[in-house]
């Protein structure tokens, strides 16, 4: 009979493993600096108080064997009356006039064909979600707004 210890193997493939997964998350992080570069240079709107370039986020985090990058953007609408009042500036610049002005869909699509073309199909899973952040005091008028209009 003979027995092999497997124990410094096992290390080994662990300490592995945690480079893999920090090395997938450090790319994960350039990723999102590439997308806010890209989208912040590439947005095909003027932006008179940069509010909205400067909304462009993204971030990224690992969880378990699996990193997760985070690609969004956020801009306060700071009209308080009128059509435009309710919904996020970046809500407007991204669904209204046809995507004309979208910018946030059409970079992480552009990131996306790059990652499939760097590592293949496998690597991209999961739901294709793109954040963008609602401004909270336009959320609260949009409530106000519904309430007084049930009553």
């Amino acid at each position: 009979m003979m027995h092999i210890d497997t124990t410094s193997f096992d290390r080994a493939t662990k300490a592995l493993q945690k480079t893999v997964l920090h090395n997938a998350l450090q790319y994960g992080r350039s990723i999102g600096r590439q997308y806010e570069a890209y989208a912040t240079q590439g947005a095909p709107w003027t932006d008179r108080r940069g509010v909205a370039r400067a909304g462009i986020s993204s971030s990224a985090r690992a969880s378990g064997t699996r990193v997760y990058v985070t690609m969004g953007a956020s801009a306060p609408n700071y009209k308080r009356h009128g059509p435009r009042s309710a919904p996020d500036y970046m809500e407007y610049l991204e669904f209204d006039h046809g995507g004309e002005f979208a910018v946030v869909y059409p970079t992480v699509d552009a990131m996306m064909a790059g990652i499939r073309e760097t590592f293949g199909p496998a690597v991209l899973k999961g739901t294709y979600g793109v954040r963008i952040r609602r401004d909270r005091a336009a959320a609260r008028r949009r409530a106000q707004k519904a309430k007084t209009r049930r009553i």
